[in-house]
């Protein structure tokens, strides 16, 4: 293939990937990219008044001509076709559906650690939820729980009633996030990725030689490469907004305790449980205690065998000096 013809080619590609790739940035991102193809269709007035006299020069022949030409025109003819899909996505004012993502934080008290954990998990069950991660340790006496669960988005405040009906819930946070517009950008990245892989896929099978597949394959790479990122991400990003999160902290307590106590339920409330820290220190220590015996007399023999050796030292001396005063 002549050389000027090569480049005509890679021209005719460039231009037809360029309006593929606008298609779909357009069709997901029709308010910020509206201005963006007025731009590009002046650009594409420029190339059919302007680029056309420049190649009829001699060493170009008519094919390159005609090759160019229809570029343009297919270019011209997607970018049409994108403002009529921004006119009509744009035109309805705000969008009926909105992409939102859910949280919840909630600490929770109860007196009944064991079956608060089989409601919760049942609860879970039964809504098609499951639970990402589960941390479980002992406070002192009392148990705790930091859990982390994943609930359908439709069903979270089911899911919370029965979290407050199961125990006596002592913190409460709730956020949304709307994510409408990257879940929209993400879409439109991902759609022109593709319809740019369909192309270069065309251009592959057309290629005459071994430098214009190398180039064609290197770039259907890289488009692989972004496409596969879009995709994880926008599947990340639809999960999160079907699937709500709650954080729930649990401890098991002996007594409620909740902001709205009066003053002198939190007064003796307070005072029990300081009397109960007390309780288990001691407890902790007799068992320290215990354990530390074996420790203590290994400990202990040579600190009396020194004790008796300081001793008879001591009672020799005075003994001797009580010889010489006599």
């Amino acid at each position: 293939m002549k050389t000027k013809s090569k480049r005509i080619l890679t021209i005719a590609a460039c231009a037809a990937l360029s309006a593929l790739l606008l298609l779909g940035l357009f069709a997901g991102c029709a308010g910020q990219h509206k201005m963006n193809l007025a731009a590009e269709l002046q650009m594409m007035d420029y190339m059919e008044t302007t680029m056309p006299a420049h190649y009829n020069e001699d060493r170009y022949d008519s094919y390159g001509n005609v090759a160019l030409q229809n570029a343009i025109d297919y270019a011209r003819k997607e970018l049409s076709e994108a403002e009529s899909v921004i006119n009509t996505t744009s035109g309805g004012g705000a969008q009926a559906d909105r992409f939102v993502i859910a949280t919840a934080d909630r600490s929770i008290q109860t007196k009944t650690y064991d079956a608060f954990i089989s409601a919760l998990k049942a609860e879970l069950k039964g809504m098609s939820g499951y639970t990402n991660s589960f941390d479980e340790w002992n406070s002192d006496s009392d148990r705790r729980a930091s859990i982390v669960a994943r609930v359908p988005s439709e069903k979270l405040d089911a899911f919370l009633e029965s979290l407050e009906k199961n125990g006596t819930v002592t913190r409460r946070n709730d956020n949304t996030y709307d994510v409408t517009d990257e879940m929209i950008d993400t879409g439109s990245r991902k759609e022109a990725l593709k319809n740019e892989e369909t192309a270069l896929l065309a251009i592959l099978e057309k290629a005459k030689n071994v430098e214009e597949i190398i180039i064609v394959q290197d770039r259907l790479s890289n488009v692989r490469a972004e496409l596969q990122a879009y995709s994880q991400k926008l599947q990340g990003l639809q999960n999160r907004v079907n699937y709500s999160t709650v954080n729930i902290d649990v401890s098991e307590v002996s007594r409620i305790t909740t902001p709205t106590q009066k003053f002198s339920a939190l007064a003796s409330t307070g005072f029990l449980a300081s009397l109960r820290d007390i309780g288990n220190g001691l407890r902790n220590f007799a068992l320290w205690f215990i354990g530390a015996i074996p420790y203590l007399v290994m400990l202990a023999l040579p600190t009396a065998l020194l004790v008796i050796i300081v001793r008879r030292v001591r009672k020799n001396k005075r003994a001797k000096k009580a010889a010489r005063n006599a």
